[in-house]
């Protein structure tokens, strides 16, 4: 069985290792509006605790021509910081339509790199016991390669066997937010000459659904999520000289709207690795789909539900 697994927040603790994030993306937004760093921190954490609580539909990280909301907002430090400052941003009047986000991106990007690597008990063991297995197993994150390389080495050391199976295994820039496709244009503007390099939306597939108990759409048309997901599948049917379905996949992830939702939607068994940030009406989303769902409170725990979703293939 093929595992997919998410990176930050899987393997790491984002709560701390996003704290060197979170100061300077205030640091910088506080330079942009010309306040005291200590009053637009007070400003973004009264916002996380009040507006964002009482209406977690209207706030998440939005992406794509359309302004979609493609995760919530309270799921990790990152996508709460970036929606507490768009609605500083929008209060405080000072940017026209259409240059917000871009701006936020901007403070994303040049801040993420400030992050630090905080392991989370049993990361390292996990990744050393999946690489000595041989399991077929690949990484897929938003997070650039090279970060999620440099933090693997940092917990495995760049010299072991471990690691470089790893290595070859870790794709970045996955895109999971993005909503849209791309068929005669990159997102550069250049134009597409190979139709391989075309991103395309499985029309079969429903773009949305509703979980039960929260008042927004999840997005699940995320193309180029699903072209990953399509390649690895094709790899893994070689590999293993048999077709797959995606019923014989384990997609691991701790943001459902990003990792999780067309996973599950395409039919493979998913492990929701929460949090104390994850949201109540997701958690009960994955509990109804008790024979290929499973709640993960540890990175313990992913490799026992991997051998149980196998154990019916080998009896």
């Amino acid at each position: 069985m093929p595992m997919v697994l998410d990176f930050d927040g899987v393997l790491t603790n984002v709560e701390e290792e996003g704290k060197p994030f979170v100061e300077g993306y205030t640091a910088d937004l506080a330079r942009m509006l010309r306040r005291p760093v200590r009053d637009v921190a007070a400003q973004l954490d009264l916002i996380v605790s009040n507006a964002l609580q009482a209406d977690p539909a209207r706030f998440g990280w939005i992406f794509g021509k359309d302004g979609c909301i493609m995760a919530p907002a309270q799921v990790d430090p990152y996508l709460r910081t970036r929606a507490a400052a768009r609605e500083l941003i929008d209060l405080s009047a000072i940017m026209g339509t259409g240059a917000t986000e871009p701006f936020l991106e901007l403070l994303f990007g040049y801040n993420y790199s400030k992050t630090e690597n905080v392991p989370k008990p049993g990361a390292a063991f996990f990744l050393s016991s999946v690489s000595d297995r041989r399991l077929p197993a690949a990484i897929i994150s938003n997070s650039g390669t090279g970060g999620v390389t440099r933090k693997i080495a940092s917990m495995l050391s760049q010299k072991s066997p471990a690691y470089e199976w790893w290595r070859a295994r870790t794709f970045g820039d996955a895109r999971k937010m993005d909503p849209d496709e791309y068929i005669e244009r990159l997102p550069n503007g250049e134009l597409i000459a190979d139709p391989k390099d075309e991103v395309r939306w499985d029309p079969t597939l429903p773009k949305t659904y509703r979980l039960n108990g929260f008042p927004r759409d999840t997005v699940i048309k995320r193309p180029y999520y699903l072209k990953r997901l399509c390649a690895l599948k094709a790899v893994w049917e070689i590999d293993l000289g048999r077709p797959l379905a995606w019923a014989d996949f384990l997609v691991v992830g701790d943001i459902f709207e990003l990792d999780l939702a067309l996973p599950l939607l395409l039919g493979c068994h998913v492990g929701f690795m929460v949090n104390e940030h994850s949201p109540k009406w997701e958690v009960a989303h994955i509990g109804r789909f008790a024979h290929h769902g499973r709640i993960l409170n540890s990175v313990d725990e992913i490799l026992p539900f991997y051998d149980e979703c196998i154990s019916p293939r080998v009896s």
